[in-house]
């Protein structure tokens, strides 16, 4: 399968399966806070064109993708990240998904708002659109919970 890139300066480039797969980790690699290139970033951006105002900032070194002004997502180098809740959680482990983790001097911090996307959901642009809209749902709801109740 085959996409058109969406990157500034990229006249018909494409990406494939294999260049996709290139970007992403191999399951169960360890993630590192580490900024996502943005050929990167601008492909997703590019294959979550169905969800309305997407906006990139910076997190943590890596990017944040926000939808009217609520953070749905993140790109930690090469590995997509999708908010999750309690309700959520189950279909991302389904999957082999793992929580963001990261590692201080102390210990191995995990994340467990933030679940990664698999590589064959990004490669199905509607599996991916709809877990993004998801996404976006659940994202929305825990901003609005008190912080006691969130998942």
């Amino acid at each position: 399968m085959r996409w058109r890139s969406a990157w500034p300066g990229a006249d018909a480039a494409w990406l494939d399966s294999a260049t996709l797969h290139a970007f992403h980790p191999a399951p169960g690699a360890s993630s590192i806070m580490s900024e996502a290139s943005s050929q990167f970033v601008d492909f997703i951006i590019d294959r979550l064109s169905g969800i309305p105002r997407i906006a990139r900032t910076r997190f943590f070194g890596g990017t944040g993708l926000s939808a009217d002004a609520t953070q749905f997502a993140m790109i930690m180098g090469s590995t997509v990240y999708f908010v999750v809740d309690k309700d959520t959680r189950p279909k991302y482990e389904k999957l082999g998904s793992k929580c963001f983790a990261y590692d201080t001097k102390a210990r191995r911090v995990q994340v467990r708002k933030y679940f990664e996307v698999p590589i064959e959901i990004i490669e199905d642009h509607e599996a991916l659109a709809a877990l993004a809209r998801e996404s976006v749902l659940v994202a929305q709801n825990l901003k609005r919970k008190p912080a006691g109740k969130r998942a």
